[in-house]
């Protein structure tokens, strides 16, 4: 029986925008949900998403382990 295809590989960056937008929506949303206008929920959600995309990029990412020789 032949195995299914295997999921690319995500890189990096790709997973630290999908955080980045995921929760800065959630931060918009949130911010909408407690009354706050609009616009300052678009800014500070904006910045959020700048803020974690970066975390997420210098910080996230572990380094690849290596092997032990045999």
């Amino acid at each position: 029986m032949p195995h299914p295809p295997r999921l690319p590989a995500l890189g990096a960056g790709l997973v630290s925008f999908l955080w980045a937008v995921a929760l800065g929506g959630f931060v918009f949303i949130g911010m909408l949900s407690i009354a706050i206008s609009l616009a300052t929920s678009l800014i500070v959600a904006i910045a959020c998403g700048f803020v974690i995309y970066f975390a997420n990029m210098l910080f996230g990412a572990d380094a690849p382990a290596r092997r032990a020789r045999r």
